[in-house]
């Protein structure tokens, strides 16, 4: 609150921790929620070694979700988020920098092809932040400028 913040993403476990109680780290986001009532506590997909579990499954039932679309991608489950999708207040995108385009490597769905969904069919208004991985080391600043715009275009 001290500093403007509107949300707060949080990476919620290890992710090479493969036995942790959920409900533990349900109950912290809830004291956390009571103490910073204006601001939304986020809690982001990322991965996970827990037995029976993904992503998905260990962010739906909190109250606000930031969803990462690389790993969205590796888990193949950008479309299980469309029954939390007005739990969803951040979208990392989050995807390689080649020249001016966001690729996701291996992925079944393109940066592109996510947004569009996201965007159009979900009808999300909420925050974009551009995680380009490795930073640009697959272009120039004038890239990122332009890959910017690339987005801004589709919304």
């Amino acid at each position: 609150e001290m500093v403007g913040a509107k949300i707060c993403v949080f990476h919620l476990w290890d992710t090479y921790d493969d036995k942790f109680n959920n409900s533990i780290q349900k109950d912290l986001i809830k004291e956390i929620a009571i103490n910073f009532p204006k601001i939304q506590i986020s809690v982001e997909n990322i991965p996970t070694k827990l037995h029976n579990y993904t992503p998905y499954e260990l962010v739906k039932d909190f109250n606000w979700i930031t969803l990462d679309l690389r790993w969205a991608a590796v888990y193949d489950e950008l479309n299980k988020f469309f029954k939390v999708k007005d739990k969803i207040v951040n979208i990392h995108v989050r995807g390689t920098l080649e020249g001016t385009e966001w690729k996701l490597k291996n992925a079944p769905f393109t940066v592109y092809e996510a947004l569009d969904l996201i965007i159009n069919e979900w009808k999300y208004k909420n925050l974009l932040t551009i995680e380009p991985e490795g930073g640009l080391a697959g272009a120039s600043w004038e890239d990122l400028v332009i890959a910017i715009g690339s987005l801004n275009k589709m919304i």
